[in-house]
């Protein structure tokens, strides 16, 4: 399980607030410069939505 790091800083680097990791100012700075994993797009929906149809006026008679 990856963690989604949330990190605080303070004097010597900074740590992330869920699992505890402990990066120098330098380590952090080339984490967030580090290239990413291109993540796979969301694929459309096989089904698409269909419109709504109208409401009908209830019939009195």
């Amino acid at each position: 399980m990856e963690c989604e790091h949330v990190f605080k800083g303070h004097a010597d680097g900074v740590t992330c607030m869920r699992c505890g990791l402990r990066m120098t100012t330098d380590e952090y700075m080339a984490y967030l410069n580090a290239p990413e994993d291109p993540k796979e797009e969301p694929e459309a929906p096989k089904n698409p939505k269909r419109a709504r149809k109208p409401k009908e006026e209830p019939k009195h008679e």
